[in-house]
């Protein structure tokens, strides 16, 4: 190999040691970033929920609680979620539930002695669930259970699958049974007397309420004028189009 190939190799790699060392600080600076970001919350009285050992301890890479949407959203309850996949739970997951639940919530976490746990991780945020497991709830028989980070998460996976499957059976229910409306002729002809109940898509019968404004005032005059064009073709001259405007208010904030 000529000594022009060699120079050009070894610039090549050198081009590519230090692409990759720049993407690699990129990526730590990042890291370092974001944990700083949540330490500092903690340190300005922020975060209360977070013991700070266990704020430290999961601010290692890896870890199975991550923090880093603490960064930009510093609330547990929002920034602290369960990222096991949604689909299927875990069979660890399923065992753990047995192990640990079943006996006070029902092997199919629908409620024993205990709450019912399904509708519960349906209606509650992620870390709710967590931190009752993790440290148990005062006030009541939910005692802090023997179980690590991970653990809790997949006990949380096998509930959360139980909870969409039950929301996915209701809405196939709910769509497939007719909905009924019970209105009579004397209750639309009578609309007038009760404005705020829209018993048709024009507020009554005369089909001339496009609002549930009474009157116009200074409270709720924050109107939107909305200008519409149609035309009419006459029968005699095909070529002959009249141009109308018509203004019609769209109302913009509610009383």
């Amino acid at each position: 190999m000529s000594l022009g190939r060699r120079l050009a190799l070894i610039s090549l790699i050198c081009v590519a040691v230090l692409g990759g060392s720049a993407t690699l600080a990129v990526i730590a600076s990042d890291a370092l970033a974001w944990r700083a970001r949540v330490i500092r919350a903690k340190f300005l009285g922020g975060l209360p929920e977070l013991p700070l050992v266990d704020l430290l301890r999961w601010l290692v890479p890896e870890s199975p609680v991550y923090l880093g949407n603490l960064a930009d959203i510093p609330n547990v309850r929002s920034g602290v979620q369960n990222l096991l996949p949604v689909n299927e739970p875990t069979e660890k997951g399923t065992q753990l539930f047995g192990r640990h639940c079943a006996s006070c919530h029902g092997d199919n976490g629908r409620g024993q002695t205990a709450p019912d746990l399904v509708s519960s991780v349906g209606n509650n945020t992620d870390w709710a669930f967590f931190s009752a497991v993790k440290w148990g709830r005062a006030g009541t028989a939910m005692s802090a259970q023997p179980l690590t980070d991970l653990e809790i998460w997949e006990i949380h996976a096998f509930l959360r699958h139980l909870s969409l499957r039950a929301a996915r059976a209701d809405t196939a229910h709910a769509s497939s049974v007719p909905q009924q409306f019970n209105v009579d002729a004397a209750s639309i002809l009578a609309s007038t007397k009760r404005p705020n109940e829209w018993l048709t898509f024009a507020g009554n019968y005369a089909g001339h309420r496009h609002s549930r404004l009474s009157q116009i005032t200074k409270r709720n005059d924050s109107l939107r004028f909305a200008t519409t064009r149609y035309s009419t073709r006459r029968r005699r001259r095909p070529s002959t189009t009249s141009q109308c405007w018509l203004r019609i208010y769209v109302r913009h904030q509610s009383p």
